[in-house]
C-alpha cells in the first residue's frame, strides 16, 4: 500500500511522463484515442447508462426487498443491518464495479452504511458484470461462452472467500447498524430526471477514464511492441479491457490465467472509476488486499475446474499452440483394420518363409 503522502508526491512526475510520451508518439495516442471512443459508444455506454437509471430507481423504489431477499441472510451474516444491502448487493453482481462503486457511494452519503459496511459490500460486490465477462471475453476473447460463465461466477465465489479471509479486519462494529436501519427507513423514492441526470454524470466519468488509460497504454505498447507477455502485463494494470484482449491473444494457460489475474486486479481504469463514483468517503485500503485474495482463489478455482469438468476448459491448460483431439474407433472399423492388418503380417510371414 502506497502511502497518502507518498501517492501525491508521485502526481507530478507520472504526469509529466505521461505528457512526454503523448508528445513523443502522438500516432499511438490518437490511435488509444479512437479505440477508447469506440469502446465507450459501442459497448460502455449502451449497458452502462440505461442501468444507472434503473439500479437508481429499483433502489430506491417502495417494496423492492422482495427481489434481493434471498441475499438478505449474507448480508445479515456479514453484520450488515441496512435494509439496502441485499438490493447493493444483487445490482452489484449484475451492474459490475462501476455500480457497485456509485450505489454504495449514494449510501455513504445519505448516512444509510457506515464506513466498515461499504468496505464489506465493496469487496462483496464489486466484479465485472456479466455481460464483460460472458459475453466479450467468453464468446468474443475466448470464444467459448461456457468459459466466460464459469469465470463470471468463479469471480463472484472469489469475492465471498475474499471477505471471509479478511473478516477480522472488517467485521462492523454492531453501534452502527441501528443508525443504518433507521436512516434507511426515512428515504424517499428517486425521480426519474433526478435518476437520469446522476447516470450522466457517472457514465461521463466512467468513459473519462477509460479514455485516459487505454491512451495511456496504446503509448505504452510502442515500447514493448517485441515483448507481448510484458506489454499484456501493462495493458492489464492500466486497463482492464485491453489487458483481457492483449491476455486472449497470448493463447494457451497463459490467455486463462491471465485473463483471471485481469479481472481480480481490475487496473487503474477501474480504480479510479471507484474512487470516483463511491466519494471521497469510500475506505479502498483493505479493498485492495482484497483483490490479492481474489486473484488466488479466481486462479485456483479455475484451476480446479480445468481439472474435474469435462468439456474445452482444459485446452487452455496446455502452453502448446497444437491441440490433439483424441477419439474412439467404431467397432465395424476396429474389425476391418484388424483384418487388414493380420492379412499384411500373414502375408510377410508366408513371404520370408518361402525365401527360407
Amino acid at each position: 500500500m502506497i502511502p497518502k503522502h507518498l501517492g501525491q508526491r508521485l502526481v507530478l512526475p507520472a504526469a509529466a511522463v505521461y505528457g512526454v510520451f503523448l508528445l513523443c508518439v502522438p500516432q499511438a495516442a490518437a490511435k488509444g484515442f479512437t479505440e477508447g471512443l469506440v469502446l465507450c459508444t459501442e459497448s460502455l455506454l449502451p449497458t452502462l447508462f440505461p442501468f444507472f437509471v434503473v439500479s437508481s430507481l429499483i433502489l430506491h423504489a417502495p417494496g423492492n426487498e422482495f427481489l434481493a431477499k434471498p441475499l438478505a441472510p449474507l448480508t445479515r451474516q456479514c453484520g450488515i443491518q441496512c435494509r439496502q444491502a441485499p438490493m447493493i448487493l444483487l445490482l452489484s453482481w449484475v451492474g459490475g464495479y462501476a455500480v457497485c462503486a456509485r450505489l454504495i457511494g449514494d449510501a455513504l452519503n445519505q448516512k444509510t452504511l457506515s464506513h466498515r459496511q461499504a468496505q464489506i459490500l465493496l469487496i462483496l460486490g464489486c466484479c465485472s458484470s456479466p455481460g464483460f465477462v460472458i459475453g466479450s471475453v467468453g464468446g468474443l476473447m475466448l470464444g467459448n461462452v461456457r468459459l466466460g460463465v464459469l469465470l463470471y461466477f468463479l469471480q463472484l465465489a472469489a469475492n465471498l472467500l475474499s471477505a471471509a479471509v479478511l473478516w477480522g479486519m472488517l467485521h462492523p462494529a454492531s453501534a452502527n447498524s441501528g443508525t443504518c436501519e433507521r436512516k434507511a427507513n426515512t428515504e424517499h423514492s428517486l425521480s426519474l430526471p433526478k435518476a437520469i441526470s446522476d447516470a450522466v454524470d457517472s457514465c461521463l466519468s466512467v468513459c473519462g477514464c477509460v479514455l485516459f488509460f487505454r491512451v495511456g497504454a496504446s503509448v505504452i505498447s510502442t515500447l514493448f511492441s517485441e515483448k507481448p507477455a510484458l506489454f499484456a502485463i501493462v495493458c492489464g494494470a492500466l486497463e482492464i479491457t485491453s489487458g483481457c484482449d492483449t491476455f486472449a491473444q497470448l493463447g494457451g494457460a497463459t490467455a486463462l490465467y491471465g485473463i483471471c489475474c485481469c479481472l481480480s486486479g481490475l487496473g487503474a481504469s477501474v480504480y479510479a472509476q471507484i474512487r470516483y463514483l463511491g466519494g471521497k468517503d469510500l475506505p479502498v485500503r483493505v479493498f485492495f488486499l482484497s483483490r490479492l485474495c481474489n486473484a488466488v482463489f479466481l486462479c485456483a478455482g479455475v484451476r480446479l475446474c480445468t481439472l474435474v469438468l469435462p468439456g474445452t476448459a482444459p485446452v487452455f491448460t496446455s502452453l502448446s499452440q497444437r491441440v490433439i483431439v483424441t477419439s474412439r474407433l467404431s467397432w465395424d472399423t476396429v474389425i476391418v483394420l484388424f483384418a487388414f492388418l493380420f492379412s499384411a503380417l500373414y502375408k510377410l510371414h508366408r513371404k520370408n518363409y518361402n525365401c527360407k
